[in-house]
């Protein structure tokens, strides 16, 4: 369809940058921020008597209008909603202002076969102050006992005179609106379902301070041999051409009478010349959109011709728009922004968040509130959210590599993220930490909204695990060991064991210990030893001897493949066990020196008994 077609070229326009004293104004937007919206066609065409049903070409589908009109009050507010004209002008009933191009949107059919017509679109401007009642803008009555039918005891509406002689606006007789008049040629290159033009005025239409202005669009006929049936749609299908179709947006029902919902101070409307009817008792005046279709053959609606005004005014100050953060994390400030400083600030919920005089807001409790910002007849709302605030986080250091930690809020709902997920990944809900490699990381929760408590964390490098057993005897003497360097012992119970600054642990009484080994970094390694209530012989069988003799000595320890043995004197059996005295190796030898593989042996901690008298304590790898 056409009409939908038209539409992104409709508001292609709407929401381009305007520079500082100059604004498009765009009637179909203004329309639809009310309600919403449709759009369709009417032709316009010659100013005839026409005959609208006749019984030779029988019934023709279209209305009969000969010009629309459509008025421009810049004064009210809603032409400076910020949200869709922020840093835009605002035009003051103080300001003069300029009208210098206009922009058309409609449809253009004419015959064929008559290659050499040219039509022409007549624009006619007029403005006025309402200061006689027959003249514009504010032309209005109430009362009258024939007003009940329209569902309302007032009407208001521009009052635009038509100049029937023309067929265009023009003024009443002493009212010193003299019509600026402006025409544009359609030619066979014209001819679009989707016309859109801009049409730059060859002199700008001046409208003095305090006035409003309004247009009329009419369509002439460049054929000599005009008819009336050449400028409508014949219902039968067959097309007619000879008109001008401008874009129609609306807004109604198609039951009771539907009025826009503007105030008496705001007169913009489109407005409509029938021709061949007796303008439902208007005279020699526009009917308003409202007007004509209330009369309960057509649908009630609001209507808008879809045609754009360019405005010019130095004078014009830029209309608000709020800038800045619109979230506070508790009570926290913030600062809001305007482009026009001199106005007055205010919250609708001051127990959620108060304004200061310079935009300053200070939030309060958790919630929304909206924020105005008033300046003279003009207002801006944007809307403020003070969101929760997280607790301090909490997590054990320090954070070493092997390890795991909990992180934790007390205010629950959050998410957790890291910056650094190569040295430290957590959990988005769980807040488990794991380390990865060492460095720096710093681990963010963030609750719903933009509120976030952050715990750097630095992973250092922690040992490895500590090897030794965790079982011994009193009177044994056990060696523990770490293959990081650097470290010291710690034994958490001395009174059952205690443990040298070489990893000797000497037990002192049956009891539990926990045996750490902790770097400078404070990262350690810990392993529990147990100090049994039964004797080292109970346990394997042996009884038990130091290592402090250096009579025998075996070697390497740790060992991986082979252990060797020597002593002093001969060797003539070497039996290993386990440190429970389970055998898993003998061997009979006659030698000072004895080599067992031990390469099968799984890896721990084992003992090795020389000619049944000497025991040592070896590690397997």
């Amino acid at each position: 369809m056409k009409n939908i077609l038209l539409l992104s070229l409709i508001f292609s326009s709407l929401f381009c940058s305007a520079q500082s004293g100059e604004r498009w104004y765009n009637y179909g937007q203004y329309l639809a921020n009310e309600t919403a919206v449709a759009y369709t066609d009417y032709n316009i065409w010659n100013d005839t008597t026409a005959i609208f049903a006749n019984t030779t070409y029988g019934y023709y589908s279209t209305n009969n209008f000969v010009s629309l009109g459509l008025s421009f009050d810049p004064f009210v507010t809603q032409w400076n909603n910020p949200t869709l004209y922020g840093n835009t002008i605002r035009i003051r009933p103080s300001d003069a202002y300029t009208i210098d191009s206009v922009r058309i949107h409609g449809s253009y059919l004419r015959n064929p076969s008559k290659p050499l017509v040219n039509d022409t679109l007549v624009l006619s401007f007029v403005y006025g102050n309402g200061t006689t009642t027959s003249n514009l803008p504010d032309y209005y009555f109430y009362g009258a006992t024939w007003l009940s039918w329209y569902g309302a005891d007032t009407i208001n509406f521009l009052n635009m005179p038509h100049d029937s002689l023309h067929n265009r606006a023009g003024s009443y007789t002493g009212v010193p609106t003299a019509p600026y008049v402006q025409k544009i040629v359609l030619t066979a290159a014209d001819i679009s379902a989707t016309y859109d033009s801009t049409i730059a005025l060859t002199t700008p239409f001046y409208v003095p301070a305090h006035n409003c202005a309004a247009m009329s669009l009419t369509f002439v006929s460049g054929d000599a041999s005009f008819t009336p049936f050449d400028t409508v749609n014949y219902i039968s299908g067959t097309n007619k051409y000879g008109a001008f179709a401008p874009l129609v947006e609306y807004a109604g029902s198609t039951g009771a009478p539907v009025f826009p919902p503007f105030s008496r101070l705001d007169s913009n409307s489109g407005y409509f010349k029938v021709d061949g009817t007796p303008d439902a008792g208007w005279g020699g005046k526009y009917i308003p959109n409202w007007a004509w279709t209330a009369g309960g053959f057509e649908a009630a609606m609001v209507q808008y011709p879809v045609i754009e005004y360019h405005i010019n005014c130095p004078t014009c100050p830029l209309n608000d728009s709020i800038t800045g953060v619109k979230h506070l994390c508790g009570e926290v400030d913030d600062t809001l922004y305007v482009t026009s400083p001199g106005g007055t600030w205010s919250s609708s919920n001051t127990s959620i968040a108060v304004v200061g005089p310079t935009g300053i807001v200070g939030g309060l409790s958790v919630g929304v509130v909206t924020i105005t910002y008033t300046h003279g007849d003009n207002f801006t709302t944007t809307s403020f959210t003070v969101d929760p605030v997280p607790g301090p986080v909490s997590g054990t250091t320090p954070v070493c590599t092997g390890d795991t930690v909990h992180l934790s809020d007390a205010v629950a709902g959050g998410k957790w993220t890291s910056s650094a997920t190569a040295v430290a990944t957590v959990g988005s809900s769980s807040g488990i930490l794991t380390p990865v490699s060492t460095g720096v990381a710093t681990i963010t929760y963030t609750l719903a909204g933009a509120c976030t408590a952050i715990w750097p964390v630095t992973v250092n490098a922690g040992p490895v695990p500590i090897t030794g057993d965790t079982l011994t005897c009193l009177g044994a003497t056990d060696t523990l060991l770490d293959a990081t360097a650097g470290g010291t012992w710690h034994s958490s119970n001395v009174a059952a064991a205690t443990i040298s600054t070489s990893g000797y642990v000497t037990p002192v009484a049956p009891g539990a210990t926990i045996i750490s080994y902790s770097l400078a970094d404070g990262c350690l390694a810990k392993l529990p030893l147990t100090v049994s209530t039964l004797s080292c012989k109970s346990l394997t069988g042996i009884e038990p001897v130091s290592e402090a003799s250096n009579a025998i000595s075996i070697f390497p320890n740790p060992v991986h493949d082979e252990l060797t043995v020597t002593a002093p004197e001969k060797i003539h059996a070497v039996i290993i066990t386990t440190i429970l005295g389970q055998v898993v190796s003998s061997k009979i030898c006659q030698a000072e020196s004895v080599v067992v593989n031990v390469a099968s042996l799984p890896p721990g901690i084992y003992l090795v008994k020389i000619n049944e008298t000497e025991v040592r304590k070896f590690i397997k790898e």
